[in-house]
């Protein structure tokens, strides 16, 4: 996919889990990014389950850089990071957080303060612009 100002690589796309999980592709030197979020939103804004937020961070050979948060939504997100370490493989992994909260009150049913037995599930399929 190409842009006035650069081609966009597809990074590849994973499934966040509550293990980290590495992009296959080489992110090279880019420093601008675009995330898509692919998941049931109906069931998600239904709030039929836990909801869950991601954590991105960049593998270097020996080490990592601390995460940074990304939210799951139905929009395209691209957002910018400046690798601490210049020219030197990198890539990016991904880990999901579960939020636990309760489900919402519903007035005159004191019983459905419940938690929910369903964790909702979202991927995310990330470029980078080169």
């Amino acid at each position: 996919m190409s842009e006035g100002s650069g081609n966009w690589i597809d990074l590849g796309m994973l499934t966040p889990s509550d293990e980290w999980k590495i992009f296959p592709q080489d992110i090279g030197e880019s420093t601008v990014f675009r995330g898509e979020y692919f998941s049931d939103w109906n069931a998600w804004d239904e709030l039929q389950g836990y909801r869950s937020y991601g954590l991105l961070r960049v593998y270097y050979n020996d080490w990592v850089e601390p995460g940074f948060r990304i939210y799951p939504q139905q929009n395209t997100l691209v957002f910018s990071h400046s690798p601490i370490i210049k020219d030197v493989p990198k890539r990016i992994g991904v880990k999901r957080i579960l939020r636990y909260s309760p489900r919402p009150y519903r007035m005159y049913n004191l019983r459905d303060f419940t938690y929910s037995s369903t964790t909702l599930s979202w991927s995310l399929r990330l470029f980078a612009l080169q």
